[in-house]
């Protein structure tokens, strides 16, 4: 199967494919499907969302040592 009519059928799908034959660039250009799987994307909204509140906190977190860091330099000079 072309890789362009893979993408077009299955749009809203992840697929599993065999590469059969590669461009110069060595993109995939014909490929054999191998598995179909619809996203949970409730699932997946979770789990990004849960990703971005751990990372936002990383950063608060970062942020608050950096500005104690300079307080404790500020005072000992």
């Amino acid at each position: 199967m072309k890789i362009e009519e893979l993408k077009k059928r299955y749009k809203d799908e992840w697929v599993l494919v065999e590469v059969l034959a590669e461009d110069e660039l060595r993109e995939p250009v014909e490929v054999e499907l191998i598995e179909t799987i619809v996203p949970d994307l409730d699932k997946i909204a979770a789990v990004s969302n849960f990703g971005q509140e751990v990372f936002e906190k990383a950063i608060l977190n970062i942020s608050l040592s950096t500005q104690n860091e300079e307080c404790r330099d500020h005072a000992l000079t």
